[in-house]
């Protein structure tokens, strides 16, 4: 029975619109709504971002060059040559406060590598500063929330 009903359907003529001839004047009313939305709180948030990730970058290069002093002296490079003495020279000072703390472990006279444990200790320190930093700039002027200021804007145009 449906089958046949839609038979019917696809044979009837289509509907038929007149068409009226005459002259209109194209006139067209535009209502348009313009909405601005801003984050109030996003320069602040990039600030606090850049602070996290320059205190991050600074002691990721401290914690590289402890790094690379440990697996020097570990691999018993020689302290004359240029670079060493360089990488020596720099991290010095970082380790001052945890020298004497271990004793250097390797070295047993024959020139082989030197396991520094104060360096180790130095970086794991530096780490954590590096995090507890990040963690107190973020809090100081860091901005969890988002805020969304929403302005509304009703334009009316009227084209002849």
């Amino acid at each position: 029975m449906e089958l046949e009903e839609a038979r019917d359907m696809d044979q009837r003529e289509p509907a038929i619109t007149d068409v009226v001839p005459g002259t209109y004047s194209s006139v067209a009313a535009v209502n348009q709504l313009q909405t601005t939305t801003t984050d109030p709180y996003q320069g602040r948030r990039q600030t606090a971002y850049k602070l996290v990730q320059a205190i991050y970058l600074l002691f990721g290069f401290i914690d590289a060059l402890i790094v690379i002093r440990v697996v020097l002296r570990l691999l018993a490079a020689n302290p004359s040559a240029p670079f060493a003495r360089w990488i020596y020279g720099m991290t010095d000072w970082l380790g001052a406060p945890f020298a004497g703390l271990f004793s250097t472990v390797g070295g047993g006279g024959g020139g082989g590598g030197v396991l520094e444990l104060n360096a180790l200790v130095a970086l794991t320190v530096y780490a954590l500063l590096a995090w507890s930093l990040a963690k107190i700039a973020w809090l100081a002027i860091g901005e969890t929330r988002t805020g969304l200021l929403a302005r509304r804007r009703y334009v009316q145009a009227h084209v002849e």
